[in-house]
């Protein structure tokens, strides 16, 4: 059967039972762009082969290999079309499957094969085999395969269960690429009980694993191979990933090097809608296309820099150089960016016999590409040129130096041929304008307009670059027209900065002309003041910016460490395995080599690069911490400890960390007398120290004033002695843990001499008498006890003579009294005992 009777009966095939493929039509009426396949292709030569060619709206002829379950098509190259493995050669084509996800199945498979059934060489036994593969079962698969065969298979089911175990392979994707040659028996392995065959799909090249679904999403995908007949080099590209065979194509395989070619597939109790297309064939036709864009001079524009609004020429060159068939049914499209604007009424097509081609319809598209139409233009000889040529004026607005791009493709009904990309640039109208020097120095902005068009009215807007203020400039600068001079003054101590890009943009005559810049140069030193720098003994001296601080440059743009450091301090001479000071100078350099003033540091080494330090011993009575809450407690006993806590952090800083210590022992801490712990830590920096405590309970003492002299003469009747002073009598008792106390105060009595002189009489009586209140007399040559409880604090005392005769002393008379305190605690311990003599005076 020939081609043309093919593509007759597929017409009918599709068009008459159009449910058969109804829901693909779309897909195959919008197929991209390919070639007719007259006299190429011929259909496998056996039955109920489900192979057809639908040829589409645009003139393309669609492959159809399956469209339905339980199928089984294919078609091969006719004999005039055989690939040439003794010659390099190169083809690309689209692949559809149906859009039925996981549902779909089997596959197709591209093949080179020289098996001696020629156009008949299909393989019959089920979905899995793809119309290329052995038996599933055989003992010898590689005899039902199609002989002298490489195949490219394109699955999109994998069977790996039951008795389908073609792809029963670790790792292979769901949908996936391969390669194999399906006639040799080292392409299969025989696998589980019973026995059935398994592909290699990883011994010649490596697949291309894909998930399920990927293939069967009713996309058209790109497939496309090149072959070098030197090397045997064979490459094949899948939507863009490239698999290569490890060895090259065995040729040996063959046995010939003219070699039969096309597709073959299959589709088991799933279905699936599978096509192809065909853009380049080998051998079909070698042409070649050559674009180029010329001045009114003739001269190549290419790669250069062309003023909007000029008129340029593009010259377009077909040329056919061989082929199998003439190139014929060619349609010319550009493909440029719409940057320039054709004139239609300048083209001009120069046909091969030299005659002229006048176009029935605009040759262009409203975005201002080449669409031309030469059905019935035919290139059959080596040298028949097709020349195409057309004005165009390149298109104004561009604010900037904009690229200009273009290519043309050359579609014919065996072949599209497309041309290399060529390019230039499009510039603004040359409004030149010049600024002078602009520094962050600078107290005004300066320039000229070069331009000496006739013009009305020139604004210049100055903008963009920022100010030491933190604004951005957007000013309007004072322009002379006569002289073409501008002038922007700054504001007195606002200043530009540093590499900031400054915009003018002018409006001449209501036209914004593009943007002209300039950078601000650096020639402001930066400034910066010295720290107090920090490190460890026997480290590495902190990085040069770390001995500065405040450091402020115009370039906001430049990092500490893009500053150089330079230090008139000899570094190498500081012994850092001691801890000390030393003074540090340096200055500070910019990017652009201005230099600081002297900048004065100082560098602290320190014995560790953190600590905690308080006291390292603690006593304390129990009074400090009764009745105190945690809160209150940690805040005393920190203070008391004084405590502080610091480190070095990454900036060579000494960071205090005083306010981060913590007593993490609080609650074990009591105001009972004993030795205790305080454990102190600053947890997040790993920082412990223990200090030891004492806790005391308070005193409690007996303070008795001495008592005086007496006065000269104690005479009778009653009359009271006081001391010339107070006598005071005390309890201190600062006890916490304890309580209670008892004091016992008693006399020996009064003494005097034994001789008597004159009238002299003994004493006999003298009482005790505290806070001038009568209390219990005491003899005077006897003892009794006044007891005093706690209840008392301060007491104060003094003697009176009793009622009676002859209670009086002489003044020559010598006499004593001791009076003896005791102190008890808890009514049982002595804690002291006091004997106060009392005399009086001689």
């Amino acid at each position: 059967m020939n081609l043309k009777k093919l593509v007759l009966s597929s017409l009918i095939a599709i068009i008459m039972p159009i449910s058969a493929f109804s829901e693909s039509r779309t897909a195959l009426d919008e197929a991209p762009l390919g070639l007719q396949l007259d006299d190429i292709f011929t259909p496998t030569e056996m039955q109920n082969n489900s192979a057809k060619v639908y040829r589409n709206g645009n003139g393309t002829d669609v492959v159809i290999i399956t469209d339905d379950g339980g199928q089984q098509g294919g078609l091969w190259s006719t004999e005039a079309m055989k690939l040439d493995l003794s010659q390099d050669f190169h083809a690309s084509m689209k692949i559809y499957f149906d859009d039925v996800g996981s549902n779909s199945a089997d596959g197709a498979a591209f093949v080179m094969h020289s098996d001696p059934k020629g156009l008949s060489a299909f393989s019959f036994d089920g979905g899995q085999t793809l119309g290329v593969y052995g038996y599933k079962s055989d003992s010898n698969p590689e005899r039902g395969a199609v002989q002298n065969s490489f195949a490219i298979e394109f699955d999109t089911y994998r069977n790996d269960s039951g008795e389908n175990q073609f792809d029963n392979v670790d790792g292979l994707g769901d949908n996936h690429v391969a390669s194999s040659y399906p006639g040799l028996s080292s392409s299969y392995e025989r696998v589980g009980s019973p026995k059935r065959n398994k592909i290699y799909h990883d011994k010649y090249s490596e697949s291309i694993n894909l998930e399920k679904g990927a293939l069967s999403n009713g996309k058209w995908h790109d497939f496309s191979f090149n072959y070098s007949a030197e090397t045997h080099e064979f490459t094949y590209i899948f939507d863009g990933i490239e698999r290569q065979l490890y060895d090259g194509l065995d040729t040996s395989v063959f046995g010939t090097n003219s070699v039969y070619w096309g597709f073959t597939g299959s589709t088991g109790k799933k279905e699936s809608k599978q096509a192809v297309i065909f853009e380049n064939i080998p051998g079909l036709v070698d042409a070649k296309v050559t674009e180029q864009v010329l001045n009114k001079k003739n001269e190549s524009l290419l790669e250069t820099e062309v003023t909007e609004g000029e008129t340029v020429s593009y010259q377009t060159d077909i040329a056919y150089i061989k082929g199998k068939q003439s190139w014929r049914n060619l349609k010319v499209t550009s493909n440029g960016n719409q940057q320039v604007t054709p004139i239609a009424e300048s083209i001009n097509i120069l046909l091969p016999d030299g005659s002229k081609y006048t176009p029935k319809e605009n040759p262009f598209t409203e975005e201002g590409n080449l669409n031309l139409d030469l059905t019935g233009v035919e290139l059959s000889d080596p040298n028949q040129h097709i020349q195409i040529s057309y004005d165009a004026v390149i298109k104004k607005g561009n604010e900037s130096k904009t690229r200009v791009l273009d290519s043309i493709q050359v579609a014919g009904s065996n072949n599209t041929i497309k041309s290399q990309e060529i390019g230039y640039w499009s510039i603004p109208t040359k409004y030149e304008f010049v600024f002078d020097e602009v520094a962050d120095i600078s107290t005004e902005i300066t320039g000229k307009l070069l331009n000496t068009g006739d013009f009305e009215q020139v604004d210049l807007q100055l903008s963009n670059a920022y100010l030491s203020d933190g604004n951005q400039i957007n000013s309007k600068a004072e322009f002379d027209p006569a002289t073409q001079l501008f002038k922007l003054v700054l504001e007195e101590g606002v200043h530009l900065l540093a590499e900031e890009e400054l915009v003018a943009q002018l409006t001449v005559d209501n036209e914004v002309i593009p943007i002209t810049k300039t950078q601000v140069v650096d020639k402001m030193p930066p400034t910066a003041e010295g720290r107090e720098v920090y490190m460890s003994i026997n480290e590495d001296f902190p990085s040069s910016s770390k001995f500065v601080r405040n450091l402020m440059d115009t370039n906001k743009h430049l990092q500490p460490e893009d500053f150089n450091y330079e230090f008139n301090t000899n570094l190498n001479e500081i012994d850092v395995s001691k801890a000390g000071e030393h003074p540090i100078e340096l200055t500070v350099a910019d990017k652009a080599g201005n230099k600081s003033e002297m900048i004065h540091s100082t560098l602290k080494i320190l014995e560790a690069n953190k600590q905690l330090e308080s006291k390292k011993q603690l006593e304390l009575k129990s009074k400090d911490l009764i009745q105190k809450t945690t809160i209150e407690k940690n805040e005393f006993l920190l203070k008391q400890l004084a405590a502080t806590a610091w480190e070095i952090n990454a900036e060579a800083e000494k960071i205090d960390l005083t306010e981060q210590i913590i007593i993490q022992n609080s609650d074990e801490i009591t105001e009972n007398p004993g030795e205790y712990t305080i454990k102190l830590a600053v947890p997040n920096k790993n920082l412990y120290r223990e200090v030891p405590l004492i806790v005391t309970d308070g005193e409690l003492k007996l303070e008795v004033d001495e008592f005086p002299e007496m006065d000269a003469q104690i005479v009778s009747r009653s009359k009271k002695y006081s001391f010339p002073t107070t006598t005071k009598f005390s309890i201190t008792d600062e006890r916490v843990t304890e309580s209670g106390w008892k004091v016992s105060v008693s006399q020996s009595g009064f003494t005097i001499p034994k001789g008597y002189t004159g009238s002299q009489q003994a004493l006999n009586y003298l009482s005790l008498e505290m806070n001038n209140q009568e209390s219990t007399s005491i003899a005077s040559q006897g003892s009794k006890e006044i007891v005093l409880n706690d209840a008392d604090s301060d007491l104060y005392f003094s003697f009176i003579v009793k009622k009676g005769a002859n209670n009086y002393l002489s003044k020559n008379d010598k006499y004593s009294n001791e009076i003896t305190w005791t102190m008890m605690k808890d009514n049982t311990l002595q804690l002291s005992k006091l004997n106060v003599t009392t005399p009086l005076k001689k």
